[in-house]
């Protein structure tokens, strides 16, 4: 099915509906539901199926011995097939795409999401994924709005899905508030806790240069023609934008432990452009 959709350019069927994602990663609860409906596009039937062997992949990785020589060739040969399969072009879009064309960005960015999901950071890292993921759309080029609306919905998803991870790894570890307290003042934390720090820290920051784009076009928009059904369309995207954040930062991914889950999340948007953003938006 992978070489059917590679070969389309994983275009949906004219029978499919509009570009989106997948439920089980806009309302992410940490799992796929592997039952299939009618409504599954063949998208969602291959990351299905492809999550069941990756979960019978994990477990046996975790049968074999760490460092041992059967275990760095099973890591070799996922991490290939892992770079094989992630998309590597870069797209544009301006208004006048098709919604054939647009749906190879929301499927692109559902595999993105999937291996997000499925691979665990020791395996292949976060940063490097969310960087891939951030690539595949041209923002500032692309004035097409249903694409934007397709890469802040993408871009949701992935956030709670890394923060899901971090948050995992700190209850884990047994001491969130002194692991925290490690991450935000840089010290020596493991691998896959700073991999998904930072990652989470890339996606706001992504987000918050997404949003100015969007802002500035808004302001471009009424300052050249006033008030119009357009600059009215980039504002509605300015609030589709500031939902999906409002659904990162309300989600159970970075709910509990609440003082120092509110750190972590306080640094995480000290990074970014975020601050800014909110200042200059208008009321």
């Amino acid at each position: 099915m992978y070489r059917y959709l590679e070969s389309n350019s994983f275009r949906s069927l004219s029978i499919e509906p509009l570009p989106s994602l997948p439920r089980f990663f806009t309302r992410y609860c940490g799992s796929i539901k592997r039952e299939s409906s009618p409504s599954d596009t063949c998208t969602m039937l291959w990351l299905k199926a492809f999550d069941m062997s990756l979960s019978e992949w994990n477990q046996h990785l975790r049968t074999i011995q760490p460092t041992s020589k059967p275990h760095r060739h099973l890591l070799r040969n996922v991490r290939s097939a892992v770079s094989k399969m992630l998309p590597t072009r870069i797209l544009t879009f301006d208004s006048s795409e098709s919604r054939a064309q647009l749906s190879t960005l929301a499927n692109y960015y559902a595999v993105f999401l999937f291996f997000l999901h499925a691979m665990p950071s020791g395996v292949v890292r976060s940063v490097r994924l969310y960087t891939q993921f951030q690539a595949l759309l041209r923002f500032k080029e692309s004035a097409n709005p249903v694409a934007r609306r397709v890469y802040f919905e993408a871009w949701s998803a992935a956030a709670m899905i890394i923060a899901r991870s971090l948050r995992q790894i700190l209850e884990s570890s047994g001491h969130v508030g002194s692991l925290v307290e490690q991450l935000v003042g840089k010290s020596a934390v493991s691998a896959d806790a700073r991999d998904y720090y930072d990652a989470l820290a890339m996606a706001v920051n992504s987000w918050g240069e997404s949003v100015s784009t969007v802002i500035g076009g808004c302001f471009a928009d009424d300052q050249r023609v006033g008030k119009t059904s357009r600059s009215d369309m980039s504002w509605n995207l300015a609030d589709v934008a500031f939902m999906y954040l409002q659904r990162v930062l309300a989600s159970d991914a970075l709910a509990g432990h609440a003082p120092t889950m509110l750190i972590l999340v306080h640094s995480v948007l000290d990074q970014s452009f975020l601050i800014d953003v909110v200042a200059n938006s208008p009321d």
